[in-house]
This record gives structure tokens, sequence and C-alpha cells, in this order.
């Protein structure tokens, strides 16, 4: 399911439960319901952290949905060609760590089912309030893993 359709179906939903209503002369949803306008509206969607489809906040409908492996590839080559074109224009230490950035996106994109593996990982810890530490980001790519005491990096941690 990608994004658009997702919240589609996520807004008839609400509209359903008498959260949202929908206007069908401007083809949008307002939270105006009945005159009454529901201020939980974006929580119950986008959660307390208010952020987008598939980043695991358990507190939204949206954000509750993980991506597919195909949208995080894409999403992983648009960051990492748009990080590396910018880092073009920054000067010396900025530039290196957009650059740095830019690579492990593009390794990402390059190798979408470990990338999507990881995804997968943080995105459950996430759901279960768990603490999760990547290997896949730029120390772990380049194979400079670190660890935290007992903790390992690329395991979930806590409760």
């Amino acid at each position: 399911m990608y994004g658009s359709e997702a919240s589609k179906f996520t807004n008839d939903e609400m509209v359903k439960r008498g959260l949202l209503s929908y206007n069908k002369n401007t083809g949008g949803y307002t939270n105006v319901v009945n005159n009454v306008i529901k201020s939980n509206s974006n929580i119950i969607k986008y959660g307390s952290s208010n952020s987008a489809m598939g980043s695991g906040d358990p507190t939204g409908a949206m954000t509750s949905v993980p991506i597919s492996s195909k949208m995080l590839e894409q999403q992983n080559k648009i960051k990492g060609i748009t990080t590396a074109v910018l880092s073009l224009a920054m000067p010396s230490p900025i530039g290196t760590v957009m650059r740095a950035s830019a690579t492990k996106n593009l390794v990402n994109a390059s190798n979408p089912n470990a990338a999507y593996k990881d995804y997968k990982l943080g995105f459950d810890a996430k759901q279960q309030g768990k603490k999760f530490t990547s290997t896949r980001n730029e120390l772990g790519i380049l194979k400079l893993g670190l660890s935290k005491g007992k903790d390992k990096l690329g395991e979930i941690i806590g409760n």
C-alpha cells in the first residue's frame, strides 16, 4: 500500500467514525464535523510524534503502517542523490558529512533487502516501545561498528 492510498483509507475510516468530514465540492477532508472541531484528528492519524507513515510511532494510524520495501528503496535513492548534489555546494566539513550521508543512502538503495530488514527491526521496536540502534548507519556501513556496554548496535534494547 502506498502513502496516498493508506492516507485515503485512514481518512475514509475517520469519516465513518465521525472524526473527520469529507467535502464533496473540494474533495478534501476537514476536522470540523457537524460544526464541532475535532482537535484530536491529527494525533489519531499521525500520532503524538506528528510524523510520517511508517515512522513506527504506535500512537498514530499512519505512523503504525510500515512502508514497503520499494518505498524505502525509492526514498533512499532520492535522499542519496539529493544530498550528494547539495553537498557539492557546501564547505568542507559540512559537505563531507553530507557526502557520508548520501553514501549511506545510496548503499541502502543498492542493497534494499538489508536496508528493509533493518528498517523493519527499528519499526517493530518502536511499535513495542523499545529502543533500537541500527548498524546501517555511516559507521556501521563502513564496518566501524561500535558497542555500547553489553548492548550491541543492531539489537533491540530494553523492556
